[in-house]
């Protein structure tokens, strides 16, 4: 179950990587895998946390690959279970289970349009940010 509590966010996947302190361990050995997996490194990593700007163009993959990674996603298909772990993880109860299963789907339908995965997983976690105000 602790793999079920992976990144939210990533959670809010990505953005809430800021809050290295708040993340349980396997979603911060999903930040390493994805950075090798895509070749980012660590100052690239903080430069985009820090000023949202994109040092690597790889960086634009990192929220697909964490979410893939950590089995929150997979083919654009998000499994709202695990989800709601990790925005729980994060969160506490601050938002009920219908609240968020209804956020995801939200987000979902906003992402579906797309058909890269990369900017599929980009506008999905944009949304969620977005709507739990965690911008």
């Amino acid at each position: 179950m602790k793999s079920a509590t992976i990144f939210v966010a990533i959670l809010l996947v990505f953005d809430v990587s800021c809050h290295h302190e708040n993340l349980p361990e396997d979603i911060l050995k999903s930040i390493t895998v994805c950075q090798e997996e895509l070749g980012i490194s660590e100052a690239e990593l903080k430069e985009e946390i820090q000023n949202h700007n994109l040092p690597n163009p790889n960086m634009r993959c990192m929220e697909e690959c964490l979410m893939r990674v950590s089995g929150l996603m997979v083919d654009k298909e998000v499994n709202a279970d695990k989800f709601k772990t990790v925005l729980k993880h994060v969160h506490g109860e601050a938002y009920s289970d219908e609240k968020l299963e209804s956020l995801i789907e939200k987000c979902l339908g906003e992402a579906r349009e797309k058909e890269d995965k990369c900017e599929f997983a980009k506008i999905h976690q944009k949304c969620m940010m977005d709507s739990l105000g965690m911008e």
